[in-house]
């Protein structure tokens, strides 16, 4: 049975706020908006999936976790620049006093959604603790069904090990896009006399309206407690499973499991990364995309308590890793570090997300902890790469408010129609200029229509920063296709040149520019670079920044 409320488009005041997007250098993500106003309950663990459709759905939980919380769901169809009223596909969401959270969505392409959710502290007096539930649509996220439950007593940690261990006891959930549709999660119910903590894993095979008795992907006699499952499809009726296993409140090591009958039975696990006594370096899996033509990346973050290692850590942050694979899973690369200053930052970097437009340009946004500016809050920080993940842009601020705002920005969602839109929600403390305060977080989102072809783009100075006559500043750029060899930096205020600050740079996406006692103290600079072979292949910093007099 289907709700009888609808998603319709939420065209309060919100539409008010809303101008139509303009070009933007850097990632070219528009000033973050609120996806809904006047929400007085806290927001948390945004996501975000795209259909070939056209239909964008974020999805994310309202509430205190300790006291009772609803999952939500809210749409768009025109690209992220409007979204529908947040609608609750949990039963009773305005008089239960449960606790649901940690929701996931996924679509076939042709108008079938699936969304799957931990419900906690019982549910209709006759559940389990911490059971999976699910709900679907068949009419591209506009209507839901009413909840089901899709395997009860899922995870006895429930809300205290969302809170507090790392990966428990989120579900994931995929769909071979042929009808089949897997979900897997941590789960306490033990499956051998060891009694740990194992993956399982169920099928539905009828858009999500019934699904098998969960299996043990975990292999029989495995005394490890394994976490944080991440599923992807590598074929019809064929699945791969990512985990953590674990020790006592830390990764020890990443495998992967296959399925090549559709998740009734499971190859041993092959080891991705394993526990590195030398480095004592300790790595926990985020995420896993493909291109879909066999390429596939994952992402996570690392910890480390030693220095004498070879693997590039600070001991005292966390960093983050890049893992590839080119044969569709089967093998992958040793992981990377892809902040390259990994070494000697001190930013606390994790939650990373990752999305593929599948032409080769992936884009990678995560949780910051080094502020953009002076003042100690998180923003969400993103780089870009065109070859398919073997290098990367420089690290850049996603939210473009990140060198004005005080408040933490984090856990970020990111996708892409693969024409060029480019669509990022997170959450945020942010309150808009003229709104009421509210003491409590709400979902953001910004969207980017950068075109991926022939293009140079300053990624920084981009706006917000403030620096002193005889700093010493790095200029980077992006350059994408055939851009020439070459290029022309130069300073400009107010719209005017003021000075030409390399003429004929190696384009190589960098420049070391010694600021000059002789530039009048002030705002509205801006970096302009533009290629010497093609004058018209050119872009400007997003916003201005300011320089100050000499210290």
């Amino acid at each position: 049975m289907l709700l009888s409320r609808r998603l319709g488009v939420y065209a309060g005041s919100i539409l008010a706020l809303i101008t139509p997007p303009c070009a933007h250098a850097g990632l070219g993500f528009t000033p973050p908006l609120p996806i809904e106003l006047a929400d007085d309950r806290a927001d948390g663990g945004p996501r975000l999936e795209y259909s070939p459709t056209g239909t964008w759905i974020a999805s994310w939980h309202k509430g205190d976790l300790a006291v009772e919380t609803d999952v939500v769901l809210s749409r768009s169809t025109d690209n992220g620049a409007t979204w529908s009223e947040p609608l609750a596909p949990n039963a009773n969401p305005d008089s239960d006093s449960v606790a649901d959270y940690s929701i996931r969505v996924a679509t076939d392409g042709a108008g079938n959604w699936v969304a799957i959710w931990v419900v906690d502290l019982g549910f209709a007096n006759n559940i389990a603790d911490a059971s999976i539930m699910v709900s679907r649509s068949s009419d591209d996220g506009v209507t839901w069904t009413a909840p089901a439950v899709l395997s009860a007593k899922a995870d006895i940690y429930s809300t205290f090990a969302l809170l507090f261990a790392a990966g428990t006891p989120l579900p994931w959930l995929s769909t071979d896009r042929a009808g089949n549709w897997l979900a897997t999660w941590r789960a306490s119910v033990p499956v051998s006399a060891s009694g740990d903590i194992d993956i399982l894993a169920s099928v539905s095979t009828d858009n999500g309206a019934t699904w098998s008795n969960p299996v043990s992907v975990s292999p029989a006699g495995d005394d490890q407690d394994d976490g944080g499952p991440r599923v992807a499809s590598v074929g019809v009726g064929k699945w791969m499973i990512v985990w953590n296993y674990w020790g006592f409140l830390v990764s020890e090591g990443l495998v992967a499991a296959r399925s090549n009958d559709n998740g009734a039975t499971w190859g041993a696990p092959k080891t991705i990364i394993e526990y590195d006594n030398a480095d004592d370096v300790r790595h926990s899996i985020s995420r896993i995309e493909t291109d879909g033509d066999g390429t596939w990346l994952g992402i996570g973050d690392y910890t480390s308590w030693d220095f004498s290692g070879t693997f590039p850590v600070n001991t005292t942050d966390s960093d983050l890793f890049i893992i590839r694979s080119e044969d569709n899973g089967k093998t992958w690369t040793v992981p990377k570090a892809l902040n390259p200053d990994a070494a000697i930052d001190t930013r606390n970097d994790a939650l990373p997300v990752l999305t593929t437009d599948q032409n080769g340009n992936w884009l990678a946004a995560w949780t910051s902890g080094e502020p953009a500016k002076a003042e100690p809050d998180s923003d969400i920080t993103a780089c870009f790469s065109t070859d398919n993940g073997e290098t990367w842009t420089p690290v850049v601020a996603l939210n473009t408010n990140a060198h004005k705002d005080s408040v933490n920005d984090a856990f970020p969602g990111i996708k892409t129609d693969g024409n060029g839109n480019w669509v990022a929600v997170w959450l945020s403390n942010y309150v808009l200029p003229g709104e009421p305060g509210e003491e409590n977080s709400d979902i953001y989102f910004a969207t980017s229509t950068l075109t991926i072809g022939d293009n140079i783009i300053v990624l920084s100075p981009n706006g917000g920063e403030r620096y002193n006559a005889g700093d010493n500043v790095p200029i980077h750029w992006l350059s994408i296709g055939n851009t020439g060899g070459a290029v022309h930096i130069n300073l400009v205020q107010d719209g005017k040149s003021v000075a030409k600050i390399k003429r004929n740079a190696l384009n190589d996406g960098l420049y070391r520019w010694n600021i000059p006692s002789t530039i009048d103290p002030g705002k509205g600079y801006k970096i302009k670079i533009k290629s010497v072979d093609t004058p018209s292949m050119k872009d400007s910093s997003d916003s201005r920044f300011r320089v100050d007099a000499p210290e």
